[in-house]
């Protein structure tokens, strides 16, 4: 838990504000480190819980996408340059090894 939280506090480059569900629907809001994927949405919302509160402190917005029939992404949203979100999922690695880099 302690390396989650690390790896969720390192993650602190730039962004929104708060956690929030975020439809498929969303427009482009630039890149985002997606950090884990659950197959309900419950289990998706106690990950957000943990990453909100890091990433509200770090001007971040945590997310929970619903990527298709029990597939819940958690996110941190609103990095600017892919070169920012990859820098941040390289910190991300610590706690999440399957965090990737994608384009909201």
């Amino acid at each position: 838990m302690k390396r989650l939280l690390a790896a969720v506090a390192a993650v602190g480059l730039a962004g929104a504000g708060t956690a929030a569900w975020a439809a498929r629907t969303d427009t482009d809001r630039g890149w985002e480190v997606a950090l884990a994927h659950k197959h309900t949405l419950a289990a998706a919302n106690v990950t957000l819980k943990l990453v909100a509160a890091q990433s509200r402190a770090k001007g971040l917005k945590a997310v929970v996408e619903r990527d298709g029939k029990g597939d819940f992404e958690v996110a941190i949203t609103g990095f600017p340059t892919q070169k920012a979100a990859a820098a941040a999922r390289a910190q991300a690695r610590a706690g999440f090894t399957t965090a990737s880099v994608e384009r909201t």
